[in-house]
């Protein structure tokens, strides 16, 4: 894998689950929706559905907004969710949006950083068949869906993987919900967030002078959200700190989230900072563009910048429409000379060029389209003003050699695509990247083939197959010009939430590896544990990855969540 800047985007994501299609539902007889039960607890929000039946159906997620989709098999419904009392909860509306043939879909707006669970119970004293949706507040990475009949199926993860070390802290469910003629709660806001201490040991000795064999750091992100006028306005805040012991580069301040929301019926308006998340293959994330990379935070290319926005949503029966306008630019963050996992010269993040007379300050557009077509999931998206993705090009003013980015403008079209076919999930991203140097075009698809209960254990073991081409060859700045990966996920589904992904990328020119093993559990309900392996082999000086040739590294990661 030839690499000019390093964003293998190789990473721990929540639970797989499986995928079961909602299948013959013309031959189900139907299913009413009699009643929809709200219940509060300090630590989740539990949404019941009371049922004439017992019923098959999936939940799935939606991004910007947050959204819970549940789509019920043979349902029907005369009931008017927009009297659930829903003040004090995470949820912000109920709507029926269009449905596939003899399916009813739910789509209910939630707050950012809302993990999503369902479950089914059977008849029980004076209660019938019950539909159980738990709502739990957490990092904001790692909202999963389910589908399920008798139990709660595991399913593939539907937003951005959750990285190790970061499980979402959830609490004990409910035992009752409350009639909705109860009086709503206030909702006034509240604070939360985690704080981390990690440390990485590196193998080997360090190529660069000034390079450390092991480093510490203390991460810090607390998150408040607030809402008012019956949950129409919403105000989030979610600043990020890093100190490292090592790399100055890597202390680092940011201010995640800083937004005002404003939605009405079928219309959302968004002003500040946030962070937008656009893809579904495991190993690299082609399509995702808004937000610019934190490449000190890991190399695996999840950890984003905030990003300046003005967003307007709108969603109709033929799809979610996104208009995002960029106003501000952010530059990719480098490790310093003192960090590993860098480049030789390092990058100097004081002097970026770019090819815009207005710098950082031009203003980007970008355009999303997404819906669902019965199993597929499809986005559509174009994306106008300054590339994520810099080129490094070498500078010697004033008799040192650096390394200097350099952001192109570009117009790029994007599709992604997800299938799900029972407990397979087939994907695809695409892009098309018109510019001044080189027009090219990308692609990243594979499946994802789940088994679930293996060796008659509650476990579910996922096997990924993913394939990159890019149209530049050696001049691909992600390096990922002809690659495969190959990985297994592995979900305990355990109290403590054990989980493991690892997984390889393998370079079909140069021959060259990149591995990476990352895994987590849960210390209670409050602290995680996470550990993360990344190692290379078969590279050589003629393959970018031999810069890192010396960086193999174990990380733990102890979280404190509040």
């Amino acid at each position: 894998m030839k690499r000019t800047a390093l964003s293998i985007a190789v990473f721990l994501s929540a639970m797989s689950y499986e995928q079961r299609a909602l299948s013959n539902i013309t031959d189900i007889d139907p299913i009413q929706v009699q009643d929809i039960r709200v219940g509060l607890s300090p630590d989740n929000t539990r949404l019941v559905f009371d049922l004439s039946g017992p019923v098959t159906y999936r939940l799935s997620t939606l991004e910007n907004p947050t959204r819970v989709v549940v789509e019920l098999a043979g349902g029907q419904s005369s009931i008017d969710s927009s009297s659930v009392p829903l003040s004090g909860t995470p949820i912000r509306g109920i709507l029926i949006n269009s449905q596939v043939p003899g399916s009813l879909r739910y789509l209910i707006n939630v707050d950012p950083g809302t993990d999503a669970q369902a479950f089914v119970l059977k008849p029980h004293e004076n209660r019938g068949h019950r539909l159980v949706l738990d709502l739990h507040s957490g990092e904001g990475e790692t909202l999963v869906a389910y589908s399920g009949g008798n139990r709660a199926a595991p399913l593939q993860h539907a937003t951005r993987g959750q990285r190790a070390g970061k499980a979402s802290r959830t609490g004990p469910p409910t035992t009752a919900a409350t009639s909705p003629s109860e009086p709503p709660v206030e909702y006034t806001g509240e604070w939360s967030g985690y704080v981390s201490l990690d440390s990485r040991l590196f193998f080997q000795s360090p190529q660069f002078s000034n390079q450390k064999d092991q480093d510490f750091s203390l991460a810090f992100r607390p998150e408040y959200y607030v809402d008012w006028a019956g949950g129409s306005q919403q105000f989030g805040f979610s600043p990020f700190f890093r100190y490292d012991t090592a790399d100055d580069h890597r202390t680092h301040a940011d201010i995640r989230e800083l937004y005002w929301r404003l939605e009405h019926e079928r219309w959302a308006f968004k002003m500040g900072v946030d962070v937008v998340f656009w893809g579904v293959t495991e190993s690299q994330h082609l399509v995702d563009i808004i937000n610019q990379t934190d490449l000190v935070e890991n190399i695996d290319g999840e950890e984003k910048l905030g990003q300046p926005m003005l967003n307007l949503d709108y969603l109709n029966d033929w799809g979610n429409w996104q208009l995002y306008v960029l106003p501000y630019f952010r530059d990719r963050t480098f490790p310093g000379k003192h960090g590993r996992l860098r480049t030789e010269p390092a990058v100097d993040t004081r002097h970026p060029e770019y090819e815009s007379g207005s710098k950082e300050k031009h203003v980007d557009f970008a355009l999303r389209w997404s819906h669902y077509v019965g199993d597929w999931d499809i986005g559509l998206a174009h994306f106008s003003g300054t590339s994520r993705e810099p080129y490094l090009i070498r500078d010697a003013t004033g008799g040192q050699l650096k390394l200097l980015p350099l952001y192109l403008q570009i117009e790029q079209t994007s599709l992604d695509v997800q299938a799900t076919k029972g407990a397979w999930l087939w994907k695809l991203e695409a892009i098309y990247n018109r510019n001044t140097l080189m027009d090219y075009y990308a692609y990243v698809s594979g499946f994802e083939r789940t088994s679930f209960g293996v060796a008659d254990t509650p476990a579910d073991l996922g096997v990924l197959l993913e394939y990159h081409y890019d149209e530049r060859g050696d001049e691909a700045i992600n390096g990922l010009q002809s690659d495969i990966y190959v990985g297994l996920r592995l979900a305990a589904n355990d109290i403590d939430s054990t989980m493991a992904l690892a997984g390889i990328l393998y370079d079909t020119d140069t021959q060259s590896v990149f591995g990476n093993i990352e895994a987590s559990r849960r210390l209670g309900d409050y602290w995680s544990l996470g550990m993360e392996l990344r190692f290379t082999t078969n590279t050589d000086d003629k393959d970018n990855l031999y810069f890192i040739e010396d960086d193999d590294y174990l990380g733990i990661e102890l979280t404190r969540y509040f």
